[in-house]
């Protein structure tokens, strides 16, 4: 038996008990394995400690993964040399090292922060306002063509009249994913503040772009693909209730309206993460409203 016999019986055998979840991360292990070797022509007795090793060495400087996440592929690994050898295959369970074998675990070391280079190409993530995720993605193409993005694209069944059938849908209508360098970055949040909120955060006394890890948006690209409906999107930004009391004065601080003042009416009806604002146009002598996220605002002193 090879390794890629190996995974095909012990998904089937997985797929048999219901376990779903478990078939999902073998599947995960299995796409990874074939980038390191030809699954296909590894035999199971040539899965030694030495093979291990080569490919724990492989897994942490050419794929740059977590402690955490290796050993979540040798724990696949494991499960399928176990149902391997249950099978009456002959296999060297000792191959893989104990504190790999459980569901304990591997926390790495910690280690100091280290500030990103401004030419190092990292993903960052923006809240699309005056547009959609599909204008906006063509809008960076033209402007920055060395920029690369990610829309959330998921194929499912949708109702028709004439049935159920598949079609391509968006997971987040509104958010979109890029990667560049930070400098790029730095001038997009500027060029495109009237449009589109890219994330950021207060740190050090000024605000600093959200940096999204490679290997973060791996998994995420990951699980979009496979199991779209098991991802729980949660914006920490976003959750910010209303805390500032109806008719206070207020400065709207990012987003179309920046720099404007006005007065807070109340909660915007159609979502509660943004308030109805009175903005004040003292050039054009009137005040019209408008739904501003709560984040965007600070009230007035």
């Amino acid at each position: 038996m090879n390794l890629s016999e190996a995974f095909d019986y012990t998904i089937s055998a997985k797929l048999a008990e219901g376990r779903e979840a478990t078939v999902r991360k073998l599947g995960f292990a299995r796409k990874c394995l074939c980038e390191y070797c030809d699954i296909d022509t590894v035999a199971l007795t040539d899965i030694d400690g030495q093979w291990i090793d080569s490919l724990c060495s492989w897994l942490t400087e050419t794929k740059h993964l977590s402690a955490n996440t290796r050993a979540t592929y040798m724990r696949a690994l494991y499960s399928i040399l176990r149902m391997a050898r249950k099978s009456g295959k002959i296999v060297d369970l000792s191959a893989i090292p104990m504190n790999l074998r459980s569901n304990t675990t591997a926390h790495p070391s910690p280690t100091p922060e280290v500030a990103p280079q401004p030419d190092a190409r990292m993903w960052f993530a923006m809240k699309c306002r005056g547009t959609d995720s599909a204008a906006m993605s063509e809008r960076i193409a033209g402007d920055y063509p060395a920029a690369e993005t990610f829309r959330t694209d998921v194929e499912r069944l949708v109702a028709t009249p004439k049935g159920k059938h598949r079609r391509m849908v968006e997971l987040l209508k509104d958010i979109l994913f890029f990667r560049t360098d930070l400098v790029t970055c730095e001038k997009m949040k500027r060029s495109y503040h009237d449009i589109a909120y890219i994330y950021d955060y207060q740190a050090d006394g000024r605000r600093k772009m959200a940096i999204v890890s490679d290997m973060d948006m791996k998994m995420f690209m990951y699980f979009n693909d496979i199991a779209p409906e098991k991802i729980l999107l949660y914006f920490p930004d976003e959750e910010i209730h209303a805390t500032i009391a109806d008719g206070t004065p207020v400065m709207i601080a990012d987003g179309r309206f920046r720099g404007a003042t006005g007065k807070v009416i109340g909660t915007n009806p159609d979502n509660q993460l943004e308030a109805t604002v009175a903005v004040d146009f003292p050039l054009l002598g009137i005040v019209a409203t408008a739904p501003i996220p709560w984040r965007f605002l600070k009230e007035k002193k």
